[in-house]
């Protein structure tokens, strides 16, 4: 490509003021292997697209300077702004019509390109639904699209009353290629947890990946620890009776937070509610679906007056305070 404010000689035949780079001090210019937009103005433009790793194996053309030269473009202001190129700087020259993306390895006549070697660009939007009561993702793709594959990536929170981290990033699904989105079947619709994905692209032979990560996003819903991969060991154990119910609290007198334990005999919707003797709720501790078993809240009260509180556990059709 030539800046036809350097370049005069035939600047009918040029037609475009190109600005290009300088490799240090031999001022040699550089134009890089990626996607360019050619454009008069924003509605007249189209883009050439040098991305392929075999670039450079096919013939190219004298040109100024002893220069060689890929491709010929030219602009004609009446007919009206349109692009035009050509392979040798001769006729015929071809019409570039409104927001075609034109590749230089097709143009060379060498076939479909290949971009395994390219950085795959930051896939973007991605967005999360419920679909089938399970997580569904979708994202934009990445460029280049044909030869990117995607990494899903999840964090799990839960937690009665602050969030805690329950499963730490992992990558979930990985090889995806073309197809923009997934459904997570480790989680689904309900509460108590709180699921965050992101997604990156990745090229080349996997060691390529896109230089940021997507957007974030989550849902709130129900979760099972995923035990892929784990070993586990048989052993007979005896079962632990249950009994429904609050135990006594401690420390009592509390101050500044006292722990709350309870177990459960089924699983139910469970609520553990904290209400003054004057029976107006004070807070709501627990508020979720849960399996049999022990549990332990920790309360720490804030903002409320010396005295007696009365705490309330209901459990499916079961109550105790």
């Amino acid at each position: 490509m030539y800046n036809t404010s350097q370049y005069t000689a035939s600047s009918e035949l040029w037609g475009w003021n190109f600005v290009l780079s300088k490799d240090g001090p031999s001022g040699t210019p550089i134009f890089g292997y990626g996607l360019y937009k050619f454009s008069k103005d924003k509605y007249n433009y189209f883009y050439l697209d040098y991305r392929d790793d075999r670039f450079g194996n096919y013939s190219n053309f004298g040109g100024p300077y002893g220069h060689e030269v890929d491709l010929w473009i030219k602009f004609n202001i009446e007919s009206p702004g349109t692009f035009y190129y050509s392979t040798d700087g001769d006729e015929p020259w071809i019409s570039i019509s409104n927001g075609d993306t034109l590749s230089i390895w097709e143009i060379k006549q060498m076939g479909n390109p290949t971009r395994d070697r390219f950085q795959p660009t930051t896939p973007s939007d991605l967005t999360v639904t419920l679909s089938n009561n399970r997580p569904l993702l979708s994202w934009n793709c990445s460029e280049p699209s044909d030869t990117a594959t995607y990494e899903v990536w999840r964090k799990v929170m839960g937690g009665f009353r602050y969030l805690q981290t329950i499963e730490d990033w992992t990558c979930i699904h990985n090889n995806q290629a073309e197809d923009t989105t997934y459904s997570d079947h480790g989680f689904t619709s309900g509460s108590g947890y709180k699921a965050y994905y992101k997604i990156r692209a990745v090229g080349g032979d996997g060691n390529l990946y896109s230089p940021t990560w997507s957007n974030t996003v989550s849902v709130t819903g129900s979760f099972t620890p995923n035990a892929r991969n784990r070993q586990f060991k048989v052993v007979e154990i005896d079962p632990i009776e249950l009994n429904f119910g609050l135990q006594k609290a401690y420390p009592s007198p509390f101050n500044p937070s006292v722990t709350l334990s309870y177990e459960l005999t089924k699983d139910a919707e469970t609520c553990l509610e904290v209400y003054n003797i004057q029976g107006q709720l004070v807070e709501t501790l627990v508020n979720t679906f849960q399996l049999p078993g022990s549990y332990n809240v920790v309360w720490q009260p804030q903002n409320l007056s010396a005295g007696v509180y009365l705490v309330l556990l209901r459990s499916g059709k079961l109550t105790s305070s």
